[in-house]
C-alpha cells in the first residue's frame, strides 16, 4: 500500500526537463543582468540541467519506440537523418562571410549578454535573440571545450567563428527536429507511410538544409509553426482545450521568431469554425487559444509591454518598428525578391526541391484516403491555404514595386 502511495506522489515526467531548462535560464539571467553567478555554480547548473534534458529526450525516444513499435523506429531513423543533415552543414560559409541577417541576430544576442536585456528594434522577433544569447553564455562557461569542439568539428579557429558555431547550433537543432511534428501530423492525416514520406522529404529537402545552418529566424519559426500545426491536426480529430492552448502558445512562439510564422493561427481559427458549424454551439476555446498566443508572445518579447511606446513609433527605433517589413514590401521592395510572381517562383523552388514524382505522389495520395481522412485533411489545409493567399498578396505588392 505504501509503495502505491509513493508512486502516486511522484512528480510528473514533464516536470524534470522543464525544471532543468528553467534553472538554466534563471542562472543565465542572474549572471548577465543580476548580481552575477559564481562560475563553478553556473557550470554545475549547466551540466546538471543539460544532463536532465538529454535524459528526458532519451526517455521520450525509448517510450516512443516501445509504444509505437515500427513507426517509432521509423520516426527515430528520420530524426537521426535530419540531425545528421543539418548539423553537418554548420560550417557553410563559416570562415568567409556572415550573411547580413546573421550579423544582426548575433549583435543583439551579444548585447543581451552585456546587460541590454530589451532589444530596442522590432523589425525582427526577439525570441532568437534570447536563444542565441543563452547559447553564447553557455559556451562562455566552457571556453576551452567550446573552442576545441568548434575547431574539431567545423574548423572554427577565431573567437568569432566559435560564436557563430554556438549560434548556429540553435537554429540547426530546431530545424532538424521539425521533422518530428511533420512526421506526426502527416501520420495522423494519411497514415504511417505518409508520416515516413513527409519526414524524409523534409529531412532531405535542399531548401530546408540550406536554411538550417544559418542563424536566422526561418528554421526556428518553422519549427514552432509545425508544432502548432500538429495540434491543429489533433483538433481536427476532436476538441480539447489543452490542444487549443498548446496550438495558440506555439503560434505565439513562431511569431516571436518571425512574425509571418504567426499565420498558423489561421489554422486554429479554421478548425474552431469547423467544429462550431458541425456541433452548432459556441465555444470560448478560440479566445483561450488567442490568449495563449498573445501570452507566449509577451513572455518571450517583454519589450512589447515594457517599452510599448517604441513598438509602433519609427522615430524611437530608427525606423525599425513593428511595421518595418510592411513598409518595405509596400513601398520600397525587398533585397533578393524576384521581379515576377512570388507564388510561381516559390512553386518552382518546390518543384526543384521535391521533384515531380514526389509532388504527383502527394497529389495522388488524396485519392487513396478514406472519406474521413479526406475531411480531416481539408480542414487542416486551412493554414497552408492562408499562407498561399499571403504569398499572392506579396506577389501583387512586389510586382507593383519592382516592375
Amino acid at each position: 500500500m505504501s509503495s502505491r502511495t509513493s508512486q502516486r506522489r511522484l512528480p510528473p515526467a514533464w516536470l524534470l526537463p522543464w525544471g532543468a531548462f528553467a534553472a538554466i535560464v534563471v542562472t543565465w539571467l542572474l549572471d548577465v543582468a543580476g548580481p552575477g553567478v559564481p562560475e563553478p555554480l553556473a557550470r554545475a547548473v549547466l551540466i546538471v540541467g543539460l544532463a536532465a534534458l538529454l535524459g528526458a529526450a532519451g526517455r521520450a525516444v525509448l517510450g516512443s519506440v516501445r509504444r509505437r513499435g515500427v513507426t517509432g523506429w521509423a520516426l527515430l531513423a528520420v530524426t537521426a537523418l535530419s540531425l545528421g543533415m543539418k548539423l553537418s552543414t554548420l560550417d557553410f560559409e563559416l570562415t568567409t562571410h556572415a550573411r547580413n541577417d546573421e550579423g544582426v541576430y548575433r549583435e543583439f544576442a551579444e548585447k543581451i549578454n552585456e546587460g541590454e536585456l530589451l532589444p530596442r528594434y522590432f523589425n525582427y522577433g526577439h525570441l532568437l535573440y534570447y536563444a542565441g544569447a543563452l547559447s553564447l553564455w553557455a559556451g562562455e562557461q566552457f571556453p576551452e571545450t567550446s573552442a576545441l569542439a568548434a575547431e574539431g568539428l567545423y574548423g572554427a579557429r577565431t573567437p568569432l567563428e566559435v560564436r557563430r558555431v554556438l549560434l548556429r547550433l540553435i537554429t540547426a537543432l530546431l530545424a532538424a527536429l521539425t521533422v518530428i511534428p511533420v512526421f506526426l501530423a502527416a501520420e495522423r492525416l494519411g497514415g504511417p507511410w505518409a508520416g515516413v514520406v513527409g519526414g524524409l522529404l523534409l529531412a532531405a529537402s535542399t531548401v530546408h538544409n540550406e536554411v538550417a545552418p544559418q542563424f536566422t529566424a526561418d528554421g526556428p519559426s518553422g519549427f514552432f509553426a509545425a508544432l502548432a500545426f500538429l495540434y491543429v491536426v489533433k483538433l481536427v480529430e476532436g476538441e480539447r482545450l489543452a490542444d487549443y492552448l498548446a496550438a495558440g502558445a506555439l503560434a505565439g512562439l513562431a511569431a516571436a521568431c518571425k512574425y509571418p510564422g504567426g499565420v498558423v493561427t489561421v489554422g486554429i481559427f479554421g478548425v474552431w469554425l469547423f467544429w462550431r458549424v458541425r456541433l452548432r454551439r459556441f465555444s470560448w476555446s478560440l479566445v483561450w487559444a488567442a490568449a495563449a498566443c498573445v501570452g507566449a508572445l509577451l513572455v518571450v518579447m517583454p519589450a512589447l509591454w515594457l517599452t510599448p511606446g517604441a513598438v509602433l513609433d519609427p522615430s524611437q527605433t530608427d525606423g525599425r518598428d513593428l511595421f518595418f517589413g510592411v513598409r518595405q514590401y509596400a513601398f520600397g521592395g525587398w533585397l533578393g525578391v524576384e521581379p515576377e510572381s512570388v507564388t510561381l517562383w516559390n512553386l518552382r523552388v518546390l518543384r526543384a526541391d521535391l521533384g515531380w514524382p514526389a509532388i504527383l505522389f502527394g497529389i495522388g495520395g488524396w485519392f487513396l484516403l478514406d472519406p474521413d481522412r479526406r475531411r480531416r485533411l481539408l480542414v487542416a489545409l486551412v493554414f497552408p491555404a492562408a499562407y498561399l493567399a499571403l504569398l499572392f498578396a506579396m506577389n501583387m505588392v512586389v510586382r507593383r514595386n519592382l516592375l
